[in-house]
C-alpha cells in the first residue's frame, strides 16, 4: 500500500480524547497513513445553532500530536470574531504573539 500524509485532520468537539486516538489509530492503520496534522478548530456551532469558542481545542490538538509522535503534528485554529473590527484586531494581535 502506497504510503499516505493526512494534512488536514479535525478533532470532533465532544468526542473524549481517548476515542478520537483509538478512532483516529485504525483509521491511519486501514488507510496506510504515516503522519498526520491535527488541525485545531476552536470555533463551531452547537445543537441549537450557537456559535461558540472553545480554548480547549487547540490542547486537544497538542495531545494528539503527543499520542501519535513522532509522526503527529498539531496546527492550533485561530479564532475567527464575527465582527470585523473585533475580528482584525484579533488576527493582529494573534499575528503578533505568533512571532514573540
Amino acid at each position: 500500500m502506497e504510503k499516505q500524509f493526512d494534512v488536514h485532520c479535525h478533532h470532533l468537539f465532544e468526542m473524549p480524547i481517548e476515542e478520537a486516538i483509538s478512532i483516529f489509530k485504525d483509521d491511519f492503520q486501514a488507510t496506510g497513513t504515516v503522519r498526520q496534522n491535527f488541525l485545531g478548530l476552536p470555533c463551531d456551532v452547537d445543537n441549537k445553532g450557537v456559535f461558540f469558542f472553545s480554548d480547549m481545542q487547540n490542547i486537544r490538538m497538542l495531545f494528539l500530536k503527543h499520542a501519535f509522535s513522532p509522526t503527529g503534528y498539531a496546527f492550533a485554529g485561530l479564532e475567527h470574531p464575527l465582527d470585523v473590527k473585533e475580528r482584525d484586531e484579533d488576527y493582529l494581535s494573534e499575528l503578533y504573539l505568533s512571532q514573540v
